[in-house]
C-alpha cells in the first residue's frame, strides 16, 4: 500500500486520492488475520508522506530479547547480464544473505529461493560484500537501542547511495511467519535465540 513518486510535478492527485480512499476502507482486522498478524488488529489508519530515497541496500537486524544477532542483507544485481541461459530472468534481482557482527556470511542459513539454472549460494559467496560499508556496526548499535523492550523484533534499515542510514520500520512477524528456510538447522538456530518469559510460556 505504497505510492512511489519520484517527480512531484507528475503526481496525479485525483487518481491517487481515490487509491488512498480505497485502501482506507479496507477492514484490516480480516486482512491481517490471513497472515496471523494479530498485532495489526484495530490499527489506527494513517496516511503519511516520506522523503524519496535512492536506496542502495537494505539491512534487517534480527533481535532476540533485545540482543541483535545478525543482519539479513539485501543487494541488487542485473542478472540478465550475468545469467544468459537461465529460465529465471528479471532485470533487477534482489539477493538475500545473513551476516554476523564480523560481516561473515552465515553458511547454509539462507532463505529458500528456487531459481532454475542459478546457483544462488555460490553466487552470494562471491558478491555479498556489496553490502559492506564503513559504518556497518552502527546497524547493531541502533538496533539494540530500538529492540530493548521487545522479546523479538526485526529492525529494518535502508542504506542510501550516499551511505546514509535510515530507519525503515520495526517488524514483529517477518513475512507473516511464512518464510521458508533451506534446512531444518536454520529453524533450530533461530529458535535457540528466543527466550520466552514465564508469563508468555504459561499463556
Amino acid at each position: 500500500m505504497n505510492i512511489i513518486c519520484d517527480n512531484k510535478n507528475l503526481f496525479d492527485f485525483d487518481k491517487n486520492i481515490k487509491q488512498l480512499d480505497y485502501w482506507n476502507k479496507i477492514n484490516y482486522t480480516d486482512f491481517f488475520k490471513e497472515g496471523e498478524e494479530y498485532h495489526y488488529d484495530n490499527i489506527i489508519k494513517k496516511i503519511f508522506v516520506e522523503e524519496y530515497l535512492n536506496i542502495k541496500n537494505e539491512y534487517k537486524v534480527w533481535c532476540f530479547n533485545g540482543i541483535p544477532k545478525f543482519v539479513q542483507g539485501f543487494f541488487y544485481d542485473n542478472l540478465e547480464k550475468i545469467i544468459y541461459k537461465s529460465v529465471y530472468k528479471r532485470q533487477f534481482s534482489k539477493h538475500c544473505v545473513f551476516l554476523d557482527k564480523k560481516f561473515k556470511m552465515l553458511k547454509h542459513k539462507q532463505f529458500y529461493i528456487p531459481r532454475i539454472g542459478f546457483r544462488e549460494i555460490s553466487y552470494l559467496k562471491h558478491y555479498y560484500k556489496k553490502l559492506f560499508f564503513d559504518e556497518y556496526n552502527k546497524l547493531f548499535e541502533y538496533a539494540e537501542k530500538l529492540a530493548k523492550d521487545f522479546i523479538f523484533v526485526r529492525v529494518d534499515f535502508y542504506l542510501t547511495n550516499d551511505d546514509k542510514i535510515y530507519l525503515s520500520e520495526l517488524t514483529f512477524t517477518p513475512s507473516a511467519g511464512y518464510i521458508q528456510f533451506n534446512n531444518i538447522n536454520t529453524n533450530l538456530l533461530f529458535g535457540s535465540f528466543l527466550k520466552l518469559p514465564e508469563n508468555v510460556k504459561n499463556n
